[in-house]
């Protein structure tokens, strides 16, 4: 996001923004510089509205941006996403003075195979707890994080819960806010095809097994003999004319 700090238009040193860098021990001038440096997640120009739509998000949910507790990506209308890290997420609940306890479950099929996990937040104020359970077909992504998908689907889960829980609107997952961006340019989102891994490990077994055979048996193009056509010289040879003669022949409307 080069040249994004002389993008954006002074604040001013007025309520919000002095607040916010006062908590961080920063001027308003050098706040808002960081921030926007660090949390921004786009290569336009961040306007001096965006930059405050922002710290009004933070702000709203006594989020540190500087501590990548929420960060914001822009949408091609010059919309703020606020985007809130799963640091963020769990501030929001063990601060909540009504927050009882989190715990979380998970299920897996006969085969070992993560299925789901549900966290369920406890309230002082509510007899019934709140529970969500999400399941890993419906969140699985093909990145680097899901890798470690019983640690990934529990944060989701977690996250939705909270959301339920403590009334945590108009704020996203990163996952949530990349799905926003991808629909707004065209709906274009990959479809992620979920291949089950005992199929993955039959065909992978299938080729190691192709290949071992043909390292076993070679095949030598001299024991494939001449052509039928009795003349090994020419691939296209038929037995007297040419290949092109014959088709000439057979279809000489094609070669006028």
């Amino acid at each position: 996001m080069d040249g994004s700090k002389e993008a954006v238009q002074t604040a001013g040193n007025t309520g919000l923004i002095e607040a916010l860098a006062s908590e961080n021990g920063l001027s308003a001038k050098d706040y808002q510089d960081t921030v926007v440096a660090t949390c921004f997640k786009t290569k336009q120009p961040v306007t001096r509205n965006q930059f405050r739509a922002f710290c009004m998000v933070a702000r709203e949910f006594d989020l540190n941006p500087i501590l990548k507790q929420i960060h914001a990506f822009v949408d091609k209308g010059g919309a703020v996403i606020p985007i809130v890290g799963v640091d963020g997420w769990f501030r929001r609940a063990a601060e909540h003075p009504q927050c009882d306890g989190i715990t979380f479950a998970d299920s897996h099929d006969d085969e070992g195979r993560l299925v789901w996990a549900e966290c369920t937040i406890h309230r002082k104020d509510r007899s019934v707890p709140t529970t969500v359970r999400e399941y890993l077909v419906e969140c699985y992504r093909p990145t680097g994080p899901w890798k470690m998908e019983h640690r990934m689907l529990r944060h989701r889960a977690a996250m939705q819960a909270i959301r339920v829980a403590f009334g945590m609107s108009g704020v996203y997952s990163e996952d949530e806010g990349l799905d926003i961006l991808r629909n707004e340019a065209g709906g274009d989102v990959v479809d992620v095809q979920v291949v089950k891994r005992d199929e993955l490990d039959e065909v992978v077994d299938e080729i190691e097994a192709a290949a071992a055979d043909v390292e076993s048996n070679p095949v030598e193009l001299a024991d494939l003999g001449p052509d039928e056509s009795g003349d090994d010289s020419d691939p296209f040879a038929g037995g007297g004319d040419s290949f092109f003669e014959d088709e000439k022949k057979a279809a000489p409307e094609d070669y006028d």
